[in-house]
């Protein structure tokens, strides 16, 4: 028998341990995914139809990292799956489901099982008036009766004022064995919602990629066809925090102009998200990111990732590759 050539396996290979003051406790595997997105787990999940939607990025951005939705579904139903995520855990939520006190509780109970809510503000005219929670709901028969004859009314809410801290919410929950506390201004207009849920599930993942206002990290692809543009809004408005752009070649010349088309698109921000970031994702390919222009317009940073060249000819070098796609870039 001729022996081809000499193979090892992983029992056949020991790496020797050497000296090192580092214990396991101090070590940190934080890292950034951007300039002002940072990750406590340096794992991103990728942007397909059969891994990534709002169940695994809600996972790895409690763990610490952030997941990709993918693209392979309308505008709409995408954004849904990001505004699923930034809903799922939060400090405070900002932005909350609410209903007037004219639905009927057939309706509130769809909406309840639709969006995996138990309580809903109850706000007339821009004024809250009550709130409609499981515990209203539970038991019900009257399914077709507006909801104001099941809320808890204005007048026995426990609420507290707008600004306040999360610790103030905490107590007051402790004190009157509360579920939720609704944030006020001085015109009754509703803020924010404080919920015990959240509350645990920050202790409970204390290591989760959020953003400045303790919501899940969350991105989105998009390609580069027709409807881009109208899709990036939706994602924007639903909260995304970093927008892909998904494609087999990051390196062209279409990929390219979507990004600096994207980039001047007059999106409308609200005031508790201020910032998305553009990243080129090459696809189905060993990755090397070069960051090779970061370019300030608008609210969004770009970087540009390009796939690592594994041939060791002068023809694939990939410094003369990063080199010459950085040059190109700075004519742009």
């Amino acid at each position: 028998m001729r022996l081809l050539g000499k193979a090892l396996t992983f029992d056949d290979v020991l790496l020797v341990p050497a000296y090192s003051q580092v214990l396991p406790r101090d070590t940190s595997l934080a890292t950034r995914l951007t300039r002002n997105i940072q990750l406590n787990l340096p794992l991103v999940s990728a942007a397909m139809d059969t891994v990534t939607e709002a169940r695994l990025a809600i996972t790895i951005a409690q763990e610490g990292g952030i997941g990709i939705i993918h693209k392979n579904m309308t505008a709409r139903q995408q954004a849904a799956e990001v505004a699923r995520v930034k809903r799922y855990e939060s400090g405070i939520l900002r932005d909350p489901i609410t209903i007037s006190s004219g639905v009927k509780v057939r309706e509130v109970i769809e909406l309840s099982q639709q969006h995996g809510i138990s309580g809903f503000p109850v706000v007339d005219e821009g004024k809250v008036v009550g709130i409609v929670t499981g515990r209203d709901l539970r038991f019900e028969t009257r399914l077709d009766a507006p909801v104001r004859e099941i809320m808890t009314p204005r007048e026995r809410l426990i609420f507290v004022k707008d600004g306040s801290t999360q610790a103030q919410a905490k107590a007051l929950m402790h004190q009157h064995k509360l579920e939720r506390v609704l944030m006020i201004n001085d015109s009754n207009e509703l803020t924010g919602v404080f919920t015990v849920k959240d509350i645990t599930k920050q202790n409970t993942f204390p290591n989760a990629a959020r953003d400045a206002h303790g919501k899940l990290r969350v991105g989105a692809a998009v390609g580069v066809g027709e409807g881009t543009e109208e899709r990036v809004a939706a994602l924007v408005k639903a909260g995304v925090d970093a927008i892909v752009v998904d494609t087999a070649h990051g390196h062209s010349r279409g990929v390219i102009d979507l990004v600096r088309a994207v980039k001047k698109l007059p999106l409308k921000f609200s005031k508790n998200h201020r910032k998305v970031f553009l990243v080129c994702l090459v696809e189905k390919t060993l990755l090397c990111v070069f960051l090779l222009k970061i370019t300030l317009k608008r609210n969004f940073y770009a970087i540009y990732v390009f796939p690592m060249w594994i041939q060791t000819n002068p023809s694939n070098d990939p410094r003369k590759k990063k080199n010459r796609w950085k040059n190109l870039l700075k004519s742009q």
